[in-house]
């Protein structure tokens, strides 16, 4: 009889333990695929991200040809100068008085 009582309590334990393992396992599972929802989430988000920035990069780049500076700076009146014009004739500054080169 005390055998079959050890092999009873035995079983009980084991199928107790059994039933904890159990419930673990569909905590974890139900806990991964949640951080895996949130991760796919982030995922698409960044590469949502990377694609504005490439995006204004172009945008910037192309804002700051040379060509685009120029189209701009007609467009509110500036003009390129061919010649150069000075008021005053260029002094020497580093000569000292009385002394000729």
């Amino acid at each position: 009889m005390e055998n079959n009582r050890s092999k009873f309590r035995i079983n009980i334990l084991l199928f107790s333990l059994l039933i904890i393992l159990a419930v673990v396992q569909v905590l974890l599972l139900n806990r991964y695929s949640t951080v895996g929802d949130k991760l796919a989430s982030l995922s698409a988000s960044i590469e949502e991200v990377e694609k504005d920035n490439n995006r204004l990069s172009q945008k910037i780049a192309s804002a700051s040809s040379m060509k685009t500076i120029s189209l701009k700076a007609k467009e509110i009146g500036l003009s390129s100068i061919s010649n150069s014009i000075s008021l005053s004739s260029p002094s020497k500054i580093a000569q000292k008085p009385g002394l000729s080169l």
